[in-house]
């Protein structure tokens, strides 16, 4: 009921900063950022770990990784289960999505400084989708420039938010449901027919689902 640590999860989080980083090209801060007032939980995210078992995970001593999956998780928490609309959640989300589109806007402005020819990832596919005749009749030319990086920054955000919290989170499912129930997942996967896998999550999140409600 603390919300400890789950770190089943938290190794799974590191592949996925590793395609946030690698192909949509958003890395974290470098510098873990101040965290904003709320409750109690949102601190406490490593708080129940021995120090020693943090340690040995070299991906949760990036202070981008840590940050970027916290702003997820706050994000997630407020789009997915805040029901109520709580006043505190509210505020965590606004200054969760604002702290991530600092960081894409940065790697926007980067790529938009630079003389790119070719993408090596997705932010840089944007700005040079920019000139695109299709991408130019979309935008009355008057605002055409902000509003088109203003639209790219909204679904990197989601993109981004999105790829930390999900993810991670549905393979924490499916390992606790496989240790559940003692399945030898190693003999199972070989097993499996084309659409096997997407199956074998759903039943695991079935049987053990995140969101309860």
């Amino acid at each position: 009921g603390r919300g400890r640590i789950d770190l089943v999860s938290d190794f799974a989080v590191q592949a996925a900063y590793g395609t946030v980083v690698r192909l949509y090209g958003v890395p974290g801060p470098t510098e873990l950022p101040p965290t904003p007032p709320g409750p109690s939980y949102w601190r406490e995210h490593q708080a129940d770990v021995p120090r020693q078992w943090i340690e040995a995970v070299q991906g949760l001593r990036d202070p981008g990784l840590t940050a970027m999956q916290a702003w997820s998780v706050i994000l997630a928490a407020s789009l997915v289960s805040n029901f109520q609309n709580q006043a505190l959640l509210v505020q965590g989300a606004k200054y969760a999505a604002s702290r991530m589109q600092m960081q894409i806007s940065k790697q926007l402005d980067h790529a938009r400084a630079a003389n790119l020819t070719t993408p090596s990832n997705l932010v840089e596919a944007f700005v040079l989708n920019r000139a695109r005749p299709e991408i130019v009749a979309l935008y009355p030319q008057e605002t055409a420039e902000a509003q088109y990086y203003s639209d790219v920054s909204a679904l990197a955000l989601e993109l981004v938010s999105t790829t930390l919290a999900a993810p991670p989170t549905a393979f924490g499912s499916l390992m606790t449901t496989v240790l559940k129930f003692r399945i030898d997942l190693a003999a199972l996967l070989p097993e499996l027919k084309p659409g096997g896998l997407p199956r074998l999550i759903y039943e695991a999140e079935r049987l053990n689902p995140v969101l309860a409600l």
